[in-house]
């Protein structure tokens, strides 16, 4: 199978950290994407959940849940719309 080379934009200090980890367990980054992608496409669902952490200003509590087993449209607009909120305050 024929790779190509993709960019995402990520912090700093988010990438060394997942860079480290990775590396701990004997995987790239390059392969923990790869990996990612893959179990998004055979499942077809965001296999994550946020992490809001209270004591990291970049962080914000909400109530609400990003939606799970629903068409990326919905979930995109979701977060859409929770960034909207979060930037009016």
């Amino acid at each position: 199978m024929a790779s190509i080379t993709t960019s995402i934009r990520l912090d700093k200090d988010l990438k060394e950290r997942a860079s480290k980890l990775a590396k701990e367990m004997g995987l790239s980054l390059s392969q923990v994407a790869e990996n990612y992608f893959r179990q998004f496409l055979r499942d077809e669902k965001i296999v994550f959940a946020p992490i809001y952490d209270d004591t990291d200003p970049r962080y914000y509590e909400t109530d609400d849940t990003i939606p799970v087993n629903e068409p990326a449209e919905v979930v995109l607009e979701f977060l859409e719309n929770l960034n909207k909120e979060r930037a009016n305050g």
